[in-house]
């Protein structure tokens, strides 16, 4: 994996009367050189003030920076909008204070990378989890806190290599919860096939899983179970983590991705879902 400088982002929609806007918030640091790829999302959704739930983003990254955060914060912004939810979006660990936590119904951690959150921070996002909050991770969510052991009980497993982007078959394990019901029993999907330090299996509810005869896993071991989406209970709250989402179509125009996606926020926020 290289680098790629970490940038920060700040925009706000001024509230009026009637809605509610959404806003990107400011990191802390110094500005990156402007040869950076732009990750700010142009703020123009709004929603009725009467919001059915509100929505955290965190997409910060201390090492690889996924080229696709943008396309994620725009899927996630329309999400919002067509659900009537509020969302804000930022890179500021900052904001991780249990007074702002408490705000929210449903954290997302998108494309996050490496260690973003100091100890103040983890102890306000552990209490907002074990007290009843939800998380949401995606792809890259599982490439962040690799030092911080109770993180690695929510997010379920870390990730440790994956081979070239390829299409893979992914096997529809449960077909009942929230999340899968819109699936057929097999999904044809061109992804970033993460391989993880452990199988989950034993600790989470598995949802899906890859079929490693479709596909070269770049491992010189025989095929093996692969979960790569499941979900769990920690404390009171709520945990999904999918290791979809690495490409920028899979946000665009994958009505299949989608779809998990907002039923993994209505799942893990406890939300209502509007058809």
């Amino acid at each position: 994996m290289h680098n790629i400088p970490h940038r920060t982002f700040h925009a706000l929609i001024l509230l009026s009367s009637l809605f509610i806007g959404i806003s990107c918030t400011d990191g802390i640091g110094t500005p990156p050189p402007a040869t950076t790829a732009p990750t700010t999302l142009a703020p123009s959704a709004i929603i009725p003030e009467n919001a059915k739930g509100k929505i955290l983003v965190f997409s910060k990254t201390v090492g690889f920076r996924h080229d696709s955060i943008i396309s994620g914060q725009k899927m996630l912004q329309d999400i919002a909008h067509e659900q009537q939810w509020a969302v804000e979006f930022t890179e500021n660990h900052h904001l991780f204070k249990s007074s702002k936590l408490a705000e929210f119904d449903a954290i997302v951690w998108l494309l996050t990378t490496g260690d973003v959150l100091e100890k103040p921070q983890q102890k306000a996002f552990r209490t907002y989890i074990e007290t009843g909050g939800g998380y949401l991770g995606i792809h890259s969510a599982s490439d962040t806190e690799s030092d911080w052991s109770w993180y690695g009980q929510l997010v379920g497993a870390y990730f440790s290599s994956h081979p070239e982007l390829q299409t893979a078959n992914i096997v529809v394990e449960n077909n009942q919860h929230p999340t899968t019901r819109h699936l057929q029993a097999t999904w044809r999907h061109y992804d970033e096939w993460y391989n993880f330090d452990n199988n989950p299996r034993a600790k989470v509810n598995v949802l899906l899983s890859v079929d490693e005869n479709s596909y070269d896993t770049g491992l010189k071991t025989a095929p093996v179970d692969h979960p790569i989406t499941w979900y769990h209970d920690m404390g009171k709250g709520r945990a999904f983590y999918t290791a979809l989402g690495h490409t920028s179509e899979a946000y665009q125009n994958n009505a299949n991705f989608r779809q998990q996606i907002k039923s993994a926020l209505t799942w893990v926020g406890r939300l209502e879902e509007s058809p």
